[in-house]
């Protein structure tokens, strides 16, 4: 059996406005004119790796091609050895302008040329960027349209998961991102933090330090994905940041989750969900940053503040 694990396809521009747009749908296997292109040009008779991993990028009318430097950093180096092969599709480019492209984008995979954008036709006809994965049997088990920062956390968890062999959590994505989705929390003051179940309880002051609160759930796989980034680099902010993950769900089950993965960055159960709903978040993980003055600064995939070492979030901490 073909052991085809994973397509994701990226392109950069506005969002789709509906699920409709697509060609495919959860359950279908890749057009056949994408499976022989990468049969012919990439796999060139070697058996296809455990996962498959493709950013599909439309250069026509959007700058289409930024991305690929951050898939690689986050990606392809980390999983460099698990047997994951990642490509690209560019829509719009030649075969010669898509080897300029590697070059001065420094990719760790190869770019193929889609000319005409048919590649891009038989996928969907959305203006967006997609995401749909594979399972081995070269079936869609994951479709998402829309990009924002974080996402890759997603990606990547899903690559590491069939890599492995397990299974998907059934809440992934299989919607898209809003254009633009409102940070309706930003300007105005941080909601009431409840948190009567500490799995781990916080450490030092908290007077005087920022506010990082993120939603997430043992079922959630980017919330996973996003804690395991984040546990590493917690205490180099320990002196000006007051994090807590809250969880609605059961303080017991919550706990041996916990523990099962070593994590020591603070974690408290609220199954009332009175902070989540006092905060009118809908997702996970979602997450919110307040001001020592209780001002809420950013709201977001929380996955965006821990990438790239934390790049953003020491950006946020920064300011008076």
């Amino acid at each position: 059996m073909a052991r085809w694990a994973l397509l994701v396809i990226l392109l950069f521009a506005p969002c789709i406005s509906r699920g409709g747009d697509w060609k495919i749908a959860v359950g279908d296997p890749l057009p056949g004119d994408i499976t022989r292109l990468l049969q012919e040009e990439v796999l060139r008779g070697a058996p296809p790796p455990r996962a498959f991993l493709i950013n599909f990028t439309d250069c026509r009318s959007e700058p289409c091609l930024p991305l690929l430097r951050e898939l690689t950093d986050f990606v392809a180096i980390p999983l460099a050895d698990r047997d994951i092969r990642l490509v690209a599709i560019a829509a719009g480019l030649d075969q010669a302008a898509a080897r300029r492209a590697v070059t001065e984008h420094e990719t760790a995979f190869p770019l193929l040329a889609d000319p005409d954008g048919s590649h891009l036709a038989s996928i969907a006809t959305p203006r967006v960027p997609l995401t749909i994965i594979l399972d081995e049997t070269g079936h869609v088990v994951y479709m998402h349209a829309g990009y924002r920062p974080g996402r890759e956390a997603e990606f990547r968890y899903v690559l590491e998961t069939l890599a492995d062999g397990e299974s998907l959590p059934p809440n992934l994505s299989h919607g898209e991102d809003p254009a633009g989705a409102p940070g309706h929390l930003v300007g105005g003051k941080a909601p009431d933090l409840h948190t009567p179940h500490w799995i781990n309880p916080p450490s030092g002051e908290q007077e005087g330090k920022f506010l990082l609160v993120t939603f997430w759930a043992t079922w959630c796989g980017p919330c996973i994905a996003t804690k395991n980034i984040a546990e590493p680099i917690h205490a180099r902010f320990s002196d000006r940041l007051y994090s807590v993950s809250i969880s609605n769900e059961d303080p017991e089950s919550v706990g041996e989750f916990v523990e099962a993965r070593g994590w020591t960055q603070a974690i408290a159960v609220d199954p009332g969900d009175r902070t989540r709903r006092a905060a009118r978040l809908s997702s996970f993980p979602s997450a919110y940053l307040a001001n020592p003055d209780g001002d809420v600064i950013w709201q977001g995939h929380p996955a965006e503040l821990w990438m790239d070492n934390a790049k953003v979030l020491e950006s946020l901490l920064a300011r008076d």
